[in-house]
């Protein structure tokens, strides 16, 4: 009763199943000091509490008789796990996110937790269809910072459940739970659309750093390999190598192959997530902070796995590793799929001068229909976005789009930071630099501090620059080329 009281949660509402409004709770601005007075520990022991029973009794909770109480604390651990001012430790949040877990299906937790899994909590208490991705997300949002020591390594497994759960929703159309959740997702984009793209953004940091930390050490792992076969064959130039050399680089294979097993988990994990969340919406992932992004990260990875530095990560001990790249690459092949019918998808792969490369694209499908990596119905859409990136190749390549020399281009016109001609330039009060907005808001979804001094800068804070602007569109024009 305390809880009610002194913070004016109506718990009435959330008993009653189906007529609580998550976004009806008016969260008071100053917490209620009874509210706040109680322990830390309170609301995780809540949640450990059905842990253990999920665990050792799993039917009770789903008895007919203590469904009112279940739903009860499954309301609440959807608002302590997505209002971090309701509370603040992190730990106690994850036991919440964990809680809800503990309903997906799992082979490990499956002779313990009943035969009721995840799709008997959506059928039982409808709000968790609207509030449940929300929910996940923005505490994703905000396990970016813990506080502790470990909190860059802690958000990956923080995430890594949270994920889970989106993952399992959408990942079978036959739970006929794709339509509520694609609609919950696009409502609160429409409500939020900065958080989302907040969201994405620390999801593609993440995934960035897990690809490229995952590539190192298999492209290690396969020199060491190569260095093993040239012991074998008793090659002279492994007998010039020192012992204590060949010591140190074996120890360093073995820690390699201990580090870069969780990371590869983790990296296909990630990839799933977003194949998830894309096959829900696609149209959030197409604004200018996102769709390059999103880009080219695919067509690095796809460059990487099946271009022609290909054979640097085709390790021999992949299943000690857990490295199987069909799975990376039918769920990368999946996230391009859902784009198919965007043009803008297909014009921001092409224009992709770093990593696209249609022969890949075209070997690619080969693999896919050898393999049987995907489904004829995917195999024919990756078919048709080949056809689709065949097509605007050549358009851009028959297009007589002027070349700009940047020499020639007045500094004033140029963004100090990625060095490109600015499209809509903006002033940074905190240093009085000039930079484009999209490369600033870019920078602000991750870190909201001036990049020229550390200040602290939010977005409403830039001011932009109507004047130099259209001094840009007028060289732009002048030189033959339609101002953006």
């Amino acid at each position: 009763m305390c809880i009610r009281d002194s913070s004016g949660f109506p718990l009435e509402q959330i008993i009653k199943k189906g007529s609580f409004d998550l976004d009806s709770i008016q969260i008071p601005e100053d917490v209620p000091p009874l509210y706040a007075s109680l322990p830390g520990y309170f609301a995780e022991d809540i949640a450990k509490t059905l842990l253990y029973y999920r665990q050792s009794h799993p039917k009770t909770l789903t008895n007919s008789e203590y469904l009112w109480c279940l739903g009860v604390i499954i309301s609440l651990s959807l608002l302590w796990i997505r209002e971090r001012k309701l509370l603040p430790n992190y730990h106690a949040r994850k036991e919440h996110v964990f809680l809800i877990y503990s309903f997906v299906p799992d082979e490990r937790r499956s002779a313990r937790s009943g035969d009721e899994d995840l799709t008997f909590l959506l059928k039982e208490f409808p709000l968790l269809k609207e509030y449940l991705l929300p929910s996940l997300m923005l505490f994703s949002i905000d396990v970016e910072k813990t506080g502790t020591n470990n909190q860059f390594y802690e958000k990956f497994g923080y995430r890594q459940i949270a994920y889970s759960i989106v993952i399992y929703l959408t990942e079978f159309d036959k739970r006929n739970w794709t339509v509520p959740f694609m609609n919950s997702l696009t409502n609160w984009i429409g409500n939020d659309a900065e958080k989302f793209v907040q969201f994405v953004m620390l999801l593609f940091n993440d995934l960035i750093y897990l690809l490229d930390d995952s590539l190192a050490k298999l492209k290690e792992i396969r020199e060491y390999e190569h260095l093993e076969e040239e012991e074998k064959s008793g090659q002279p130039l492994y007998q010039q190598i020192p012992p204590e050399e060949r010591f140190i680089r074996r120890q360093n294979q073995e820690q390699n192959k201990k580090l870069v097993k969780p990371a590869l988990s983790l990296l296909l994990h990630y990839y799933k997530m977003l194949s998830a969340l894309t096959k829900l919406v696609q149209k959030p992932f197409l604004v200018p902070e996102i769709i390059q992004k999103i880009v080219h990260n695919l067509n690095f990875s796809i460059n990487k796995f099946n271009g022609k530095n290909a054979k640097d990560y085709k390790v021999a001990c992949k299943e000690e590793i857990g490295f199987d790249v069909r799975s990376y690459m039918r769920v990368i092949i999946q996230v391009y799929v859902n784009f198919v019918e965007f043009p803008e998808f297909i014009e921001t792969i092409v224009s992709d001068e770093r990593s696209f490369n249609l022969e890949i694209f075209q070997r690619t499908g080969k693999i896919l229909e050898e393999n049987n990596l995907v489904d004829q119905e995917d195999l024919k859409t990756f078919r048709l976005l080949f056809e689709r990136l065949k097509e605007k190749s050549e358009d851009l390549l028959n297009s007589d789009k002027p070349d700009i020399n940047l020499d020639e281009v007045p500094e004033e016109f140029i963004d100090p930071i990625v060095t490109e001609i600015m499209t809509d330039p903006v002033l940074l009060p905190t240093s009085n630099t000039v930079v484009d907005r999209l490369t600033i808001i870019k920078h602000l979804l991750n870190d909201q501090t001036d990049p020229f001094n550390r200040k602290k800068l939010t977005k409403d804070m830039i001011q932009p620059l109507p004047e130099l602007k259209a001094k840009i569109d007028a060289f732009l024009a002048e030189k033959g080329i339609k101002p953006k």
